[in-house]
């Protein structure tokens, strides 16, 4: 007779299984904690309890952790805050990317953008005599100067280390947190 042997550890994690006749998978799987069952199973939301195959619910997020004596999940502060610091820094990248604002005009500042504008820096380095035609956020086209290329470059500069900045102050916050609404409170302030 073919069965399927669930071993599973101290929590009631199911930990491996053995499926095929029924003579070697006992076999196979003696000196473990084991159940024999013929219920479909994954490794992602069964567990065992109490002798007994169970399912989980699904859970909020990647943050939550079953708890397989109350069985229910719960939340693990330590995860949703790197979580929170994870999508803080993707806005914070989203908010670096999209440009900024120089003598009263918007720049691109996408990672294509910061290089060609550290690369005319460069050239206005070398080269205080140049000019050079710009394009803009609204693709209008402005002539610069070798000092404003450099005042540009600069104010670029301004813009990423105050994102950076700002959010190094941000993760000092999520750490500090002891609730995910502080959390969640401070996460909204990028938005």
């Amino acid at each position: 007779m073919m069965v399927t042997a669930l071993q599973y550890d101290s929590q009631g994690n199911i930990v491996g299984s053995r499926s095929g006749q029924e003579s070697s998978v006992l076999h196979d799987v003696q000196g473990t904690d084991y159940i024999v069952t013929s219920e479909p199973w994954d490794y992602e939301t069964s567990y065992i309890k109490d002798g007994e195959l169970r399912s989980r619910p699904a859970r909020e997020d990647a943050a939550y952790v079953w708890d397989n004596d109350k069985e229910e999940w719960h939340l693990d502060l330590d995860q949703y805050k790197l979580g929170a610091w994870r999508t803080v820094k993707a806005l914070r990248n989203q908010k670096e990317a999209a440009g900024f604002e120089f003598s009263g005009v918007m720049y691109d500042s996408d990672p294509i953008s910061q290089q060609r504008i550290q690369g005319a820096a460069q050239l206005a380095q070398l080269d205080s005599t140049m000019s050079i035609d710009w394009t803009t956020q609204d693709n209008s086209v402005v002539t610069l100067t070798a000092s404003e290329v450099l005042a540009l470059g600069v104010t670029m500069g301004q813009h990423i280390n105050a994102l950076h900045a700002a959010g190094r102050v941000t993760r000092g916050e999520i750490y500090a947190a002891q609730t995910k609404e502080q959390i969640d409170q401070i996460v909204q302030e990028w938005f």
